[in-house]
């Protein structure tokens, strides 16, 4: 996006006015278990160029990429990030007076992982269920949509 870098983040530590804003935006769901991160982000794109004004049509992309490599890093650190889409765009907006070009795309949850024991009977199993990816040749595909690749085998 010619360097645009169109992301923004909105950054908050536990029980500060951002963090508490996040967490109020976030889908009940998400909010039973969120409200233990030390840390919430909420991350924006800025849906057009700064430079001439046209729309620019990888804003979520390049924001997408940017979590994705704060993700990376944080893991790294040693630590564990956790990508929501369960929040309310709209709600964010007005706490944060979020100007119109700016789209607020997801929420990220930061922190340690904590012990299993902490978390509720419902979340424990979903913690410890087992885990499955479709496979590559549902993925990946040569010719025509659907025909799997020779590439992943």
């Amino acid at each position: 996006s010619h360097n645009e870098q169109p992301w923004r983040f909105f950054a908050g530590l536990k029980a500060d006015s951002t963090w508490e804003k996040i967490l109020q935006s976030l889908v009940e769901w998400n909010r039973l278990w969120a409200r233990e991160a030390p840390v919430l982000i909420l991350a924006l794109g800025k849906k057009t160029s700064t430079k001439n004004g046209e729309p620019n049509n990888a804003y979520r992309y390049d924001t997408g990429q940017a979590i994705a490599w704060l993700t990376v890093q944080a893991v790294h650190e040693g630590l564990v990030a956790h990508q929501m889409g369960g929040f309310s765009a709209q709600e964010a907006k007005g706490l944060f007076e979020i100007p119109d070009d700016y789209d607020p795309l997801t929420v990220t949850a930061l922190g340690y992982q904590g012990p299993a024991e902490n978390l509720s009977e419902a979340f424990r199993k979903l913690e410890s269920a087992e885990r499955s990816r479709k496979k590559a040749s549902e993925l990946v595909f040569a010719g025509k949509f659907g025909s799997a690749s020779s590439l992943v085998g």
